[in-house]
């Protein structure tokens, strides 16, 4: 063996050695240098959800503050609606007495008439000329009250009394002058049984109903319908650095969610909006009832419209329940609570117009 041939024996462990430590240095340098690009993407990501952590923290006060503000607002509506309800309710209460009142005079006055007219006739020396004159003032007098009550009380029933009332005293008369306004009277009795009238005790009765479910409708609720019960979504991941992104992920999913709905979610409402909106829906029925017995029918609409239009954006639109409400209010929105009122003055100006001497 020569010496170079020795000399190579000799050195290649030692080479060897030099080489392994080589590369052992160079692997230390790859995990370094991959643990430092690691750390980095990890503080990247942390810089990055602390930003969003920060604008969601901006915005959620910021709608908590708007939210506030509304609600202030609502309760200063609500108040502003009860003390109308209030004045309201008073002028209907004074309303129905009056109108009670009037009935009762209109329903009492034909036997004190009819008395008159008795005792009239009994007298002794009271010629037909008188007897007939009495009998169409009588019937004048009921026209008026039939105008009274259809323009005034509008109550359409005694109306339609008091002409008849008046059409019997014309025929008492039996004077064929008298036919024309007779037949006017036949006219305006068509008139006012033609037109359609609301079922205004059905209608107050199912206000009354709704009115006693409010509480019991269901507020919306912003679940998502593709992930109901809350469940965390995503594959399942590989044990290691994934597991430690993953629960990191998972940590910050926790204080951010970001979900893709169908439809329109809307807020999700405290317990005081909750209340507010059933306090709001219970007012607006409430003046829509008052407004059906003092027949105004814009009054009745706006009240109909503000219920429809809370039921849609606070309460669950797919529970039954909500749906049958707005349907019963779609309905009455549909219905003229006050029909316009037939002209019935033009007997009253017939017979007003025939002389007296024609009785």
């Amino acid at each position: 063996m020569s010496e170079e041939q020795q000399g190579a024996a000799a050195d290649s462990p030692e080479r060897r050695k030099k080489s392994f430590f080589s590369r052992i240095w160079s692997l230390r340098l790859i995990l370094l240098l991959f643990v430092i690009g690691a750390i980095g993407a990890l503080w990247w990501q942390y810089q990055y959800f602390s930003k969003v952590v920060t604008e969601f923290e901006n915005k959620a006060n910021l709608a908590h503050t708007e939210s506030s503000a509304l609600l202030e607002q609502g309760s200063s509506d609500l108040q502003a609606l009860e003390s109308r309800l209030d004045s309201l309710r008073a002028a209907s209460e004074l309303n129905q007495r009056l109108t009670e009142e009037n009935t009762n005079r209109t329903e009492t006055l034909p036997n004190r008439l009819l008395n008159v007219e008795e005792r009239l006739g009994a007298m002794q020396g009271v010629s037909e000329d008188a007897r007939r004159r009495w009998l169409k003032a009588e019937a004048e007098y009921y026209l008026t009250v039939a105008n009274g009550e259809l323009q005034l009380a509008g109550d359409w029933e005694n109306a339609a009394v008091a002409l008849v009332l008046a059409d019997e005293k014309l025929r008492e008369i039996a004077n064929p002058v008298f036919g024309v306004v007779r037949q006017r009277i036949q006219s305006e009795i068509q008139a006012l049984r033609t037109v359609m009238q609301p079922d205004a005790e059905g209608l107050i009765l199912s206000l009354g109903a709704l009115a006693s479910q409010v509480n019991e409708l269901p507020i919306r609720s912003k679940l998502s319908a593709s992930n109901p019960a809350g469940q965390a979504l995503g594959p399942t991941v590989e044990p290691g650095l994934s597991r430690f992104w993953q629960t990191l992920k998972d940590g910050l999913s926790g204080i951010i969610r970001i979900e893709r709905l169908e439809g329109p979610a809307g807020e999700i409402l405290t317990i005081e909006q909750s209340d507010l909106a059933r306090q709001r829906v219970l007012v607006a029925l409430n003046t829509a009832q008052l407004a059906l017995l003092r027949e105004q029918p814009e009054v009745f609409r706006q009240s109909l419209a503000t219920v429809s239009n809370i039921l849609g954006q606070d309460f669950e639109l797919a529970d039954p329940s909500v749906v049958s409400a707005l349907g019963l209010i779609e309905e009455m929105l549909s219905i003229n609570i006050a029909p316009p009122r037939p002209d019935i003055s033009g007997s009253l100006d017939l017979l007003r117009n025939i002389q007296s001497g024609a009785g």
